[in-house]
């Protein structure tokens, strides 16, 4: 089974071609949205324009960026040792990725990113490093797919 993650209206805009040609091969997939984008005008209306049921809704009470995160990371890793995804795919680089990258390691899941650029976040904070980067990037070694492949080239350079 794979759990495709969003937070983010972006992420869903993304991530809804992929969740649906999991579908149509009958892969099984769980869609987890994690509140990072609460208001339904950012998130909940994307949702149904792109008929992206959710499974599983995790329910944010802090909005600032580290309570957050760890309401993230504990929300994704409780389903994941519920559930235990074979995989967990995310798209983008916001806190909502960070943490399901992290939740997916550390329980013991794959983690697949679908690359939507190829200079963000997570790429920062996995590769190059924050200042502990370097130790973070060898526990998470994620796997980066392409939706179009155009940049196939430049990723291979870029690794």
């Amino acid at each position: 089974m794979i759990f495709a993650v969003v937070g983010t209206r972006p992420e869903v805009i993304k991530m809804a071609p992929v969740v649906a040609a999991l579908k149509r091969k009958r892969i099984a997939t769980r869609v987890v949205a994690t509140g990072q984008h609460h208001d339904w005008r950012m998130m909940g209306s994307f949702l149904e324009s792109f008929q992206m049921e959710v499974d599983h809704w995790l329910k944010l009470e802090t909005r600032d960026l580290l309570g957050s995160f760890v309401e993230i990371l504990a929300g994704i890793g409780n389903l994941v040792e519920k559930h235990r995804p074979d995989m967990l795919l995310a798209v983008g680089d916001t806190t909502t990725v960070v943490a399901a990258a992290f939740a997916a390691r550390k329980c013991g899941s794959a983690f697949g990113h679908v690359e939507s650029g190829l200079v963000g976040a997570l790429d920062y904070i996995l590769r190059r490093g924050d200042g502990g980067g370097d130790d973070v990037h060898p526990h998470l070694q994620p796997v980066a797919y392409h939706p179009d492949g155009l940049l196939y080239p430049l990723l291979i350079v870029h690794d």
